[in-house]
């Protein structure tokens, strides 16, 4: 991970940050003030590649949101992609933060969370997109729950289908071994996935871990545990994170009485699938290794390699019987890349410094 030589810039639109004319930042940066004073819900937003998720997200909170009770911010991850200039452009009210360097998407979010003023804090992936009003639900429902901790709505696919991963048990060496689409289907009520009781329940249900892609909790919730761990670079922040708040006695939310649009994949859409398979399996390694300490994590490894072993042999069968090169299934390449990964000896170095 980068460790940034310089303070992040907070663009609220001063005359020093904003190339445009000093009345019409003042007059900006105004706006910003007068809302972060009235605002029951701070949004954190982190950017990278995908401003124009950020802009589709944006609008679907202003059709469905009252936006004057809002205050929102968008940090930049050192992409540089514009978003600072669509949001002067086409939604002037949002504070706006650049990283100079790509710090990860858990310390992005903290970036932000360093500015809000609000009760109670949203932190929203870029490719989301609101289909009702939600927020006031998600106030009441927080105020109504008992010891509430960190709260998600139903989250949906593009198709409308549902996304489960949305909704998990806390990560095992085991459940991160067999998990796996095919078994999550022909075994959908098993503790392993921990999604059973979210998704067939219309009532708020207490479930272990939820997705980063919507999480809603207090702000002095999130600022209680320390945020996300820095230790993260991408993948797996979200997971520690809810462990943490459960560590601190509060209880995280399914919440089905409302559904948001995740379209999943979209700021990292154009990272090749090596980098972000071998990103998430380090990532998970390192939660293991955090909060379970250097035998959970070696168990992670070998879990790892085990199914990475049985689902390489599982695609090579299947090519022999279609007649097809197995290293075409990116399925193949995917568990290839995993099984070196398992016996690199880069983690292990990496344990040692």
């Amino acid at each position: 991970m980068q460790n940034p030589s310089n303070s992040p810039t907070l663009d609220n639109r001063s005359p020093i940050t904003d190339p445009r004319s000093g009345e019409a930042s003042d007059q900006q940066s105004a706006i910003s003030n007068q809302q972060s004073e009235h605002c029951s819900v701070s949004i954190v937003i982190v950017n990278w590649n995908s401003k124009d998720y950020v802009a589709a997200c944006l609008r679907s909170l202003e059709k469905y949101e009252n936006i004057n009770q809002l205050q929102i911010i968008v940090v930049d991850g050192a992409s540089y992609d514009g978003c600072d200039a669509m949001l002067a452009a086409q939604f002037p009210y949002v504070r706006f933060i650049q990283s100079p360097e790509n710090v990860g998407f858990g310390r992005c979010n903290n970036l932000g969370v360093e500015q809000a003023t609000s009760r109670y804090l949203l932190l929203l992936n870029p490719d989301t997109e609101f289909r009702a009003p939600t927020i006031d639900k998600m106030v009441a429902w927080h105020q109504k729950l008992p010891q509430a901790g960190i709260l998600c709505p139903r989250l949906l696919l593009t198709d409308g289908s549902l996304q489960y991963s949305s909704v998990q048990a806390a990560p095992t060496p085991l459940n991160q071994a067999l998990g796996s689409e095919f078994l999550q289907k022909r075994f959908p009520k098993s503790k392993l996935w921990g999604t059973y009781p979210a998704y067939y329940r219309n009532a708020p249900t207490s479930v272990e871990a939820v997705s980063g892609a919507f999480m809603f909790l207090k702000t002095e919730t999130f600022r209680s545990v320390g945020g996300f761990n820095p230790a993260y670079f991408m993948y797996a922040e979200d997971m520690d994170l809810c462990l943490q708040v459960r560590r601190a006695g509060l209880l995280n939310y399914h919440i089905p009485d409302t559904e948001v649009t995740h379209h999943g994949g979209g700021s990292s859409s154009k990272q090749v699938s090596t980098f972000a398979t071998l990103k998430m399996k380090e990532a998970n390694r390192l939660y293991f290794l955090i909060n379970h300490g250097k035998l959970a994590a070696a168990s992670y490894v070998i879990g790892q390699s085990a199914s990475a072993i049985v689902r390489c042999i599982s695609c090579s069968i299947k090519s022999i019987v279609t007649g097809s090169s197995p290293r075409r299934n990116p399925t193949y390449s995917k568990w290839i890349c995993t099984l070196k990964w398992t016996i690199s000896e880069k983690h292990y170095d990496e344990d040692k410094r």
